[in-house]
């Protein structure tokens, strides 16, 4: 049976009967693991483009008026943004 270690890599033990479908079942769950990391990571930067796009809009403004368009925009972004990442 193929056994993973902490850096997700597979390495291959003796055969035995049914064991080469165990192997490639492992290699496809750490494919979709990968897969699913790819996706969040494609998702975070994604929020952390529209961060910046709020602080793009927000530099020519007042303090006051900045605080107020980061309390609208950015406060839903990032709490978008800690749930991806809890995930």
């Amino acid at each position: 049976m193929p056994s993973v270690n902490s850096l997700h890599t597979i390495r291959r033990e003796p055969q035995r009967g049914g064991s080469r479908k165990r192997h490639y079942s492992l290699r496809m769950l750490v494919a979709f693991e990968k897969e699913i990391g790819a996706e969040i990571a494609r998702e975070a930067v994604a929020l952390l483009n529209a961060l910046f796009a709020v602080e793009r809009q927000a530099k020519d403004v007042s303090v006051a008026e900045r605080l107020e368009l980061r309390q609208k925009q950015s406060v839903p972004i990032l709490a978008e943004l800690h749930r991806k990442l809890l995930i």
